[in-house]
Order: C-alpha cells, then sequence, then structure tokens
C-alpha cells in the first residue's frame, strides 16, 4: 500500500491543526507535517508522535540559506520543495489546513493505482457550503460541496448567483485550481507549488479525473469557509498582508474590497455577507445537483 504524507504550511488555531490531524491520520497518513508560519503559541502541541510541527521563524529560513520571502506563495514553495527531498513516504500530500481530501475509500490503494510515470496527482476542489440545519459557527460545520464551473461561466454565475456571482471565480469563492499528492522521491530539478509540479519549467501534474477508477473520484473538499469566526480572522490576516500573494485577480480583488467594506460595518453585515457567499438556500442546492455541479458529503 502507498504511504504518504501531508504537509502543510499553517497559521491556524490548535483547535483547526488538531481536527485535520486527526481526519489525515483516521485516512491513512503515515506522516503528518505542520510547518507553522511564524513562531509556535504555547498551546500547540501533539500527543501524537506522527504530527510533526516546525515553526517557520527567522532561525528556520537561516537553516534553509535565504531571508523568509514575502510573498506567501514563495514561501510554500520553498518549504514544499525542501521538504519532499527528505520525506522517506511514497507520496506527499500538499494541502492547507482547512483542505481536506476524500472519495476514495482506500487511499493508500488508490494510490498504488498511479501509473509509475505520473509524477504529480492533481485533484479538483469540492468546495464546502453551507445549507439549512449547517452550523456556520462551528469548525468545519457544512454538509455540502459545489464544483467549479469551467464552461460558460458568466451565465451559470448570474443564474445560481444573481448580481453577487461577480464574486465568484469559476463558479467558487476560493481557488479552483486543485492540490496534488507528489510522488517521492524527487529529482533535484523538481519544484513543487502550491497547487501543481514543475520539472525542468514544465507542468508533471496528471488530473486524477484523467486516471480512472479509483483515483477518478478524488476531490479536495476546500473549507473555504471554515466558520463564521475563522473566516473573518483569515481575511483580517490578508488585509494586514501576512498571507500577501505577488498578484491579485480582478475577482480576487472584488471580494477583497467587499470583505473590507463589511468587516468595517460590523458584526452582522460581515456575517450577511459570508452567508450571501457560502450558503445555499433550497432552489440553489436543487439546480447544483440536477447539473452535476454539487452534492452532498458530511465528512464531519
Amino acid at each position: 500500500m502507498g504511504l504518504f504524507s501531508v504537509v502543510a504550511i499553517v497559521l491556524e488555531e490548535p483547535e483547526v491543526l488538531h481536527k485535520f490531524a486527526s481526519y489525515y491520520l483516521s485516512i491513512g497518513a503515515s506522516r503528518i507535517y505542520l510547518y507553522y508560519d511564524g513562531d509556535l503559541p504555547d498551546e500547540l502541541s501533539f500527543a501524537d508522535d506522527r504530527v510533526s510541527v516546525v515553526s517557520c521563524n527567522r532561525d528556520y529560513w537561516r537553516t534553509l540559506g535565504f531571508e523568509k520571502p514575502v510573498v506567501f506563495l514563495e514561501r510554500q514553495t520553498a518549504i514544499y520543495t525542501h521538504h519532499a527531498k527528505q520525506d522517506d513516504c511514497d507520496w506527499m500530500l500538499v494541502v492547507d489546513a482547512d483542505e481536506f481530501v476524500f472519495g476514495v475509500d482506500d487511499l493508500g490503494a488508490g494510490l498504488d493505482a498511479a501509473p509509475p510515470e505520473v509524477v504529480s496527482l492533481r485533484m479538483p476542489v469540492a468546495e464546502a457550503v453551507y445549507t439549512s440545519g449547517d452550523d456556520e459557527d462551528a469548525i468545519c460545520g457544512s454538509t455540502w460541496f459545489r464544483l467549479a464551473i469551467h464552461r460558460r461561466t458568466r451565465l451559470w454565475k448570474a443564474v445560481l448567483y444573481g448580481w453577487r456571482g461577480r464574486q465568484f471565480q469559476s463558479g467558487l469563492i476560493g481557488h479552483a485550481l486543485g492540490k496534488q499528492f507528489v510522488r517521492l522521491p524527487v529529482s533535484d530539478n523538481l519544484l513543487i507549488e502550491a497547487h501543481w509540479t514543475n520539472v525542468r519549467g514544465e507542468g508533471a501534474c496528471r488530473w486524477s479525473y484523467e486516471l480512472g477508477a479509483p483515483l477518478e473520484a478524488l476531490y479536495v473538499g476546500h473549507f473555504d469557509a471554515i466558520s463564521f469566526d475563522r473566516w473573518k480572522t483569515k481575511w483580517l490576516l490578508r488585509t494586514h498582508s501576512h498571507t500577501k500573494h505577488a498578484t491579485m485577480s480582478v475577482v480576487r480583488q472584488r471580494q477583497f474590497d467587499r470583505v473590507v467594506r463589511a468587516l468595517d460595518q460590523g458584526e452582522s453585515e460581515a456575517r450577511r455577507l459570508f452567508r450571501s457567499l457560502y450558503r445555499i438556500n433550497p432552489w440553489q442546492k436543487l439546480l447544483l445537483k440536477i447539473t452535476g455541479f454539487g452534492f452532498p458529503r458530511r465528512l464531519f
């Protein structure tokens, strides 16, 4: 059975990180490596020795031979690429702390089924959304997922979300780029980024749905709105540039401006916006299900 590790660069509350680690251990991960993006909080610890936590403070970056990159995506690439050269598992899963892979019951056996030439196994995103009865104040309290829409995107955004569709990228609020398993060991010319892997500057990824059963059923469930309070915290970090990105799309900038205004207007306006982006009504739920762009799934 294919052994896999989970590698994540994190800046989350201990409750979220414990849920993350418990989930992946429960589905067969051999090791979990949490690279904390700064100094470790005193209250963060794990009893299970399969979970390792590394503080990515100034001293850590000096061991890699350079200063801490300002741009978050550059920090991710540096850490993933460095870690992969030391990991002794068969595969390394690259995800964030709000992302949970699902769809294959025996993940190790599924990874064994990947053709030997596959260097990076890339999975599409399923974005977690709330529906009636879900608790938006609980960590990972949603029970529905919606998929990216890559055809007639403008039409579907308008039909599903009306004028709010301008806030969506490919039918999602978060990214639609997917995440990946990287086959180990890696060659020296491999560059592992957050969403894909390059070899000598060329893409080296295969989508899971291209590979047939059982891998075609794999998704990375993205709890972009992991809870209302955590959603607010994430956006506050973004406004203070802790997770600065080199570029920002027009739609992402539109989201950024709208969220900042809502946060400035207070709790009730922030929650109203949160619900308009991440909660689906019965009509939207029906349409997503009929078109194949959404489905129910309770992970927690």
